[in-house]
């Protein structure tokens, strides 16, 4: 017999999901998927087989505890404490009821006066040795050492330490240790390799090394452009352009321009203008455009591109574009 066939005979037994699981062997999660897949659902919330409120109450009277008297009536802890719920024979400790009322009027008023939590412990074995702790704390001694010189643990130290509100400097790893970590961070020492030396976290080390404001020495690198700036600077004069100049150093034309800005070269003035392609032919070049040529067809003749002949006109017009 399958499984599905055993669950669905089981199912219609009325048995719990609880028993049900136990009897195939299986958890109550895959009780559940097993169910959904099959298309299972039950009937009501929950089945408590006709118990009635005089057995519980019996149960309750013998002073068995809510999980036994779950399993002597065969249901499981949630539908038994529902039954109790319906019948009205929830366990109410009226005891623990007390004190927890008690607690939150003390914590209430506690809150209202200001005052901090009470420690969980008033007395502390360390009580006769308050003067010698503090001077021991005062000569920078951890509280952990102390702990192992009196045989106790590190918070029941902690624990002295505030009742009796005693003064324990900050001691941090690295104190004392200000020069030698200014020696090995001037010799270039990164911080994992200077942690490692002083056993201690990377992160501490940046810590003290910004306390100290310590700052590595930077180191002038002279680059490839840096070594040839005089060719740059004489190409650049005698009018080359930045592409010619990357030509001739093997370089990208724009690390040239980067470094003519940050030179602050420039460039002599021009004596005279550039000789124009349409010098003495400004008449020609309006009468061909008059005629109905073209752009194109007038640079053809002139041997230029359009545009060169498209701003001669705009200029020879002042300002009238040509399409």
């Amino acid at each position: 017999m399958t499984i599905e066939n055993q669950l669905r005979r089981l199912f219609d037994s009325n048995l719990s999901q609880n028993e049900i699981a136990l009897r195939l062997g299986i958890s109550r999660t895959k009780l559940a998927y097993t169910l959904k897949e099959l298309g299972l659902k039950w009937s009501v919330q929950y089945k408590n087989k006709g118990i009635t409120k005089k057995q519980i109450s019996e149960l309750q009277h013998l002073g068995l505890s809510h999980k036994e008297i779950s399993d002597k009536l065969g249901i499981c802890p949630t539908t038994l404490r529902r039954l109790k719920k319906k019948f009205g024979l929830l366990e109410i400790d009226v005891t623990k009821q007390q004190a927890a009322y008690k607690a939150a009027q003390i914590k209430q008023e506690r809150i209202l006066l200001g005052l901090k939590k009470e420690p969980k412990y008033q007395k502390n074995c360390l009580e006769k040795y308050v003067k010698d702790i503090q001077s021991l704390l005062a000569q920078g001694i951890s509280k952990r050492d102390i702990a192992r010189r009196y045989h106790v643990c590190v918070a029941t130290v902690y624990n002295l330490i505030y009742l009796y509100a005693l003064k324990a400097p900050v001691i941090k790893a690295l104190d004392g240790k200000e020069q030698l970590i200014e020696c090995l961070f001037n010799q270039g020492l990164s911080y994992p390799v200077i942690s490692d030396k002083l056993h201690c976290s990377k992160q501490t080390v940046r810590r003290k090394v910004s306390d100290l404001k310590l700052k590595r020495n930077t180191i002038k690198i002279n680059s490839f452009l840096t070594r040839h700036e005089d060719i740059i600077r004489k190409m650049y004069q005698a009018g080359a352009s930045g592409a010619e100049i990357a030509d001739k150093l093997k370089v990208h034309k724009i690390s040239i321009y980067n470094k003519i800005k940050k030179m602050n070269l420039s460039r002599p003035k021009k004596c005279a203008e550039y000789t124009s392609t349409f010098k003495g032919k400004d008449i020609e070049l309006i009468k061909l455009r008059q005629s109905g040529l073209s752009l194109k067809q007038i640079a053809d003749l002139f041997g230029v591109k359009p545009n060169t002949v498209f701003y001669r006109l705009k200029k020879l017009n002042q300002g009238e574009g040509y399409a």
